[in-house]
């Protein structure tokens, strides 16, 4: 109840697209992530599952998060 639901189409299709956005091709420079994120939310709910697409945005935005505070932390140094 209340969760929605999705089909494996619905994830290899999302996955499919964002592969070939951020992939480089023969005729074309791959796109940068945030372009082919923007590219998913265009077609959220009319070309793919909006739930897949929800989900795909907070992993990349959780792993951006994870990244930035992935630095190597250094030691103070003690006088």
């Amino acid at each position: 109840p209340g969760l929605a639901r999705f089909t494996h189409d619905d994830l290899v299709a999302v996955a499919d697209a964002l592969d070939a956005m951020t992939s480089d091709r023969p005729y074309r420079a791959a796109l940068p992530l945030h372009q082919a994120m923007t590219e998913l939310r265009i077609g959220r709910a009319t070309q793919w599952s909006p739930t897949v697409v929800d989900t795909v945005e907070r992993l990349v935005n959780a792993a951006k998060r994870e990244l930035s505070f992935g630095d190597a932390v250094t030691q103070p140094q003690v006088a």
